[in-house]
């Protein structure tokens, strides 16, 4: 199907298919009939983008992660938090999250990392300082 559409001459394709299966592996095939070609691939969770990471070549946006930061900054934004305060929040909550999901990806362990999280005995601190 791909090939039929074109798919020999595009530099992306692009799966935002409800697909919480999708694995490397099963994109495979496409990686190999279209090896120039950027895949970009949409991911429920983070299970599923830990699956997808086995292939560096793809490029994964992790639905709900992405959603809750929408939320979340839609939720500070409502309560006063100024601007530039919500970046700085956001900004850190995706370097540990990057931070954790590296732990888990490398170790295999659903449980590395946690000390990236937010929260817990075993997080650390994270204090965005009042001006």
């Amino acid at each position: 199907m791909l090939q039929r559409a074109g798919g020999k001459d595009a530099q992306a394709i692009f799966f935002c298919i409800d697909d919480r299966y999708m694995t490397a592996d099963s994109l495979m095939p496409v990686r190999e009939t279209f090896p120039r070609t950027k895949l970009f691939v949409r991911a429920y969770g983070r299970e599923q983008a830990l699956l997808l990471m086995q292939d560096e070549g793809i490029s994964i946006m992790r639905e709900v992660f992405e959603s809750s930061i929408r939320m979340s900054a839609d939720a500070l934004k409502y309560f006063g938090t100024d601007r530039a305060k919500i970046h700085e929040i956001i900004l850190e909550f995706r370097r540990r999250d990057r931070s954790r999901l590296k732990a888990q990806f490398t170790s295999g362990d659903m449980h590395a990392g946690r000390r990236h999280s937010f929260g817990g005995d075993d997080s650390d601190d994270f204090l965005i300082a009042d001006d």
